[in-house]
């Protein structure tokens, strides 16, 4: 992996590429999901990390990702990101997340996520 590919593994993430997006994991990928009850949820295999982004891309709620900084050193790599969540009232709310990888040469084979919690104030 080098920093171009996973900056453009961003780009098509935040254009909501499913096809593109697939292109970039190992067949034995590993997915851990910001939320969920483990905490995170973790996907295992190609073919069930693709229903969960389709589920996620699918979501009308959630605007594209927005690509921040990242680097790659060796087989492990980190990018950060910004996403804008519409709640149900209207209200709109940005995330600022961040995921480490791991490779196995030019493919992800693994993607574990990390999302900053918003806390109203009281």
């Amino acid at each position: 992996m080098d920093i171009e590919r996973l900056v453009g593994f961003g780009e098509v993430w935040a254009q909501k590429d499913l096809e593109a997006c697939m292109e970039h994991f190992t067949e034995d990928a590993v997915f851990h999901a910001a939320a969920g009850p483990e905490p995170g949820t973790t996907i295992s295999g190609k073919e069930a990390i693709r229903r969960q982004i389709e589920i996620i891309f699918a979501n009308p709620l959630i605007a594209p990702m927005i690509p921040g900084p990242c680097f790659v050193s060796g087989d492990h790599g980190m990018a950060h990101w910004t996403l804008v969540i519409e709640a149900e009232s209207g209200d709109s709310h940005e995330y600022r997340g961040v995921d480490f990888y791991q490779f196995e040469g030019d493919k992800i084979s693994l993607k574990d996520s990390f999302r900053k919690v918003l806390i109203e104030p009281n």
